[in-house]
């Protein structure tokens, strides 16, 4: 068995090469489970795979992490918003500037390098950046090596591992809920997935419009939360008003100004949102529409950006007065320098406009932005490493999923036929040495008993013997590494933590035969379990089920998001309109449904609810008069919620909808006629 050779070569087969069991799934589901990496997500409980192929390794070197691009000394390192004493202080600066000397330049360039907390690209997700130790040691003549990691992705180990996803323990078994893909899984088992959602709203006032106080009082005029703060559990984070000298006496008020109203613009972000970083531009008007002490919040986020770039500006100086013409500055830096003379209007004689998308900007522009967690639930995608994905559709507590006879509970239960029809067998073998893995960690911790000199040695060839088996190349490395000289510590190590097996794609192993051995030598608890049915009862299995560890990724698939509105807004042609960014975030929730009624998915409806129920749902959207009606049976009902019938097709019959009313009457135009077949 462990002669067999194996010709998989890990640096021939890409992405494919962190599925240690590739030769077991079929190429469709290897395809997939490539593209899944790309769509995973950083969380929160993210752990070290047990069966490695250190290819992983490989990967923790290119992440989204800081590192030092050049053999570098530290020039200085600047604080965006740096802490003080007094209400003006900040609680968490956002980002650190340092600016560094490129020793490795003919010129002795010097450069920039942002230290953010935070990352995102993602429409929604990120993370929070872990930083390495020698962050904290920054000063100026320190010298860093070109590559130093300043920080990184949290998905990256100490060691250099990296953990893309989590081990969950799953039975593959046939309940109801695993039809069509589906899974069940623990809810505490979801909140191990937990990973970060970011996200930016921007709103400006000044000439027409004021800002309410929102999160201050009567002492302290605050239009938004400061950073470190969160936003109020209903999601309102901003709001204006536009003047009005009439209404001034009631709107204007300190009580009025803390309650938004219908007339006035929000801006809606997540609910209980940590804001991380606040970003103020200031207008280039001179004379100030806004009254007294509604801008004291933003002069104290502006005046913080004026004294970094002030502090940038300071050390160009200075190493321009030392270097004279000699100065040789990255393109970066200088673009950077550029920004900081503006905002600082380091030149006087000239008229500098501050402007957003080629038009000038209001008094102020604020862009907030904020972090918040979010715990996957029903309609999350989830997949392990061999294209094994599903939906989750059922939620349940612990103390209701399966359990087997040794006290091993399942966090996931997916389908067990699907391993057949998708041809992805590896996920089972990755299953069975996982769950021999942790029977084996179970008898160790009983032979070692007392640490006698015979049960250590007992011990040691009980597990070498494992580790022959399934990796044989493991087993020569810890002979090899003089591993025997700490029997006991490695052991321990064992007991406490499990056992990890390295286990490349070119491992000189058999998995179908070797499967069978482990079954027999090192054999899992293999029992009926039992678990809570839905009829509320403990109900134990006939058969056997297995219960062991998966590998398994969160796909950026969320399901937390509305698709659906009552009454959407309709564009002059009378058919739903397409949100812009100055609506999107006017709501707490989604003004427009979502476009699904392709052509091809009216064909699916149709196919499925009929042609009659398909002409109603396209009608009630597309069609003002029966929106018209819809919106006024909303209003006029006594329990809005609990309508039989919300429109009289005897009132508003079908088929007046914009789109069909323009097809009517193009055909019309070439002798046409739309006639009702039942009537003929």
């Amino acid at each position: 068995m462990a002669g067999r050779v194996n010709e998989l070569n890990p640096e021939l087969l890409g992405v494919a090469a962190l599925n240690p069991f590739l030769m077991h799934d079929s190429s469709s589901r290897l395809a997939m489970f490539c593209s899944h990496i790309s769509q995973s997500l950083v969380v929160n409980g993210a752990t070290v795979k047990r069966t490695l192929t250190m290819v992983e390794r490989e990967y923790a070197k290119y992440t989204h992490s800081i590192k030092m691009p050049c053999n570098a000394n530290i020039i200085k390192v600047v604080e965006k918003y740096s802490r003080t004493l007094g209400t003006d202080s900040v609680v968490e600066n956002p980002t650190y500037t340092i600016i560094y000397e490129n020793t490795d330049h003919p010129l002795r360039e010097v450069g920039v390098l942002h230290l953010d907390r935070h990352h995102c690209i993602h429409q929604y997700f990120g993370f929070k950046y872990t930083f390495r130790p020698i962050v904290r040691e920054l000063r100026p003549g320190m010298h860093i090596a070109a590559g130093t990691i300043l920080a990184d992705s949290p998905s990256v180990t100490e060691e250099g591992d990296y953990k893309y996803g989590v081990g969950v323990q799953v039975a593959l078994m046939p309940l109801p809920g695993v039809i069509e893909d589906g899974v069940i899984i623990s809810r505490q088992a979801l909140k191990r997935f937990t990973t970060m959602g970011y996200g930016v709203r921007t709103l400006s006032w000044g000439k027409n419009r004021y800002p309410l106080n929102l999160y201050g009082n009567e002492q302290h005029y605050k239009p938004f939360p400061d950073i470190g703060e969160r936003i109020h559990s209903d999601g309102l984070l901003i709001a204006t008003r536009r003047y009005d000298e009439m209404l001034a006496v009631t709107d204007m008020t300190p009580e009025a100004l803390t309650r938004p109203t219908q007339f006035d613009k929000t801006i809606y972000g997540i609910p209980n949102a940590k804001v991380v970083d606040v970003i103020v531009r200031k207008g280039s008007n001179l004379r100030t529409s806004i009254p007294t002490g509604m801008s004291e919040q933003c002069l104290k986020y502006f005046r913080k950006t004026q004294q970094y770039h002030e502090n940038l500006l300071h050390e160009y100086y200075q190493l321009k007065g030392r270097r004279k013409e000699s100065l040789s500055l990255s393109p970066e830096f200088n673009r950077l320098l550029v920004e900081s003379m503006a905002m600082t209007n380091a030149d006087p004689k000239s008229r500098i406009i501050h402007t957003m998308n080629g038009a000038p900007i209001d008094e102020w522009m604020v862009d907030i932005i904020f972090e918040y967690e979010i715990v996957p639930t029903t309609g999350f995608k989830f997949t392990c490493c061999h294209g094994g994905k599903g939906v989750v559709v059922q939620v349940r507590d612990e103390a209701d999923m399966p359990v087997d006879a040794d006290g091993n509970r399942a966090e996931i239960v997916m389908d067990a036929d699907s391993n057949i029809k998708r041809m992805n067998i590896g996920r089972v073998v990755e299953q069975l040495i996982n769950a021999s893995a942790r029977a084996t960690q179970l008898r160790l911790s009983t032979m070692l008993g007392n640490r006698t000199a015979a049960e250590v040695t007992a011990a040691w060839e009980y597990l070498m013997g494992f580790y022959k088996i399934i990796s044989p190349r493991m087993h020569e490395a810890i002979i090899a590494s003089g591993t025997e000289a700490r029997r006991l510590e490695h052991m321990e190590d064992v007991v406490a933590d499990g056992i990890y097996l390295y286990t490349p794609t070119d491992t000189p192993v058999e998995y179908s035969e070797a499967c069978w051995e482990l079954a027999k030598q090192y054999p899992p608890c293999y029992k009926p379990v039992t678990y809570r049915g839905n009829s509320g009862d403990l109900v134990t299995t006939e058969q056997a089920v297995l219960i062991g560890e998966m590998y398994f990724l969160m796909l950026e698939k969320i399901g937390n998001t509305w698709s659906a509105v009552a009454s959407p807004k309709l564009q002059h042609f009378g058919i739903p309109a397409k949100l812009t960014n100055a609506d999107k975030y006017s709501s707490p929730g989604r003004e427009n449904p979502v476009r699904i009624m392709g052509e091809s998915e009216v064909r699916l409806f149709a196919s499925v609810i009929g042609g009659d129920a398909t002409s109603e749902i396209l009608d009630q959207t597309n069609n003002p008069e029966a929106h018209r009606f819809i919106i006024n049976a909303i209003y006029h009902a006594n329990k809005p919620t609990d309508i039989r019938s919300v429109i009289d097709r005897k009132l508003v019959p079908r088929g007046n909808g914009r789109v069909v009313s323009y097809v009517r009457h193009i055909m019309e135009c070439s002798g046409m006629e739309f006639v009702d077949g039942s009537k003929i």
